[in-house]
């Protein structure tokens, strides 16, 4: 799936519009590049309509290489946050605090596996 947004120029609302395949959403976001054209409008594939002209930016993504951005963002967090774990457990000041806690030496960072 792809989706365009659109930044409207005064209010700075932005508005999105998605698209199943890559075709329409190109085709679509043709549209927005024609300097010739004031108003355009356009119908996604789950009906919305927009209809306006004057617009200050638009962005055409690909959906499914943004979740894989998004996954692979946050698995480097995972890691990041494990490794500073160990190097926390290895710094003596930093383990002697971890012990003045009362948390056994266990680091005091906790990696956030929610989602």
């Amino acid at each position: 799936m792809f989706q365009l947004t659109i930044v409207m120029p005064q209010s700075q609302i932005t508005w999105a519009l998605t698209f199943k395949e890559e075709q329409t959403a190109v085709a679509a976001f043709a549209k927005f590049k024609d300097e010739q054209s004031n108003q355009v409008e356009i119908i996604d594939d789950f009906g919305q309509r927009f209809y306006g002209g004057r617009f200050k930016d638009v962005m055409m993504e690909d959906l499914e290489q943004t979740k894989t951005l998004f996954i692979d963002r946050q698995l480097r967090q995972w890691h990041t946050q494990i490794d500073a774990q160990r190097a926390a457990a290895a710094d003596p000041k930093l383990k002697t605090e971890m012990m003045r806690r009362g948390n056994g030496g266990q680091p005091m960072l906790t990696p956030q596996f929610n989602s």
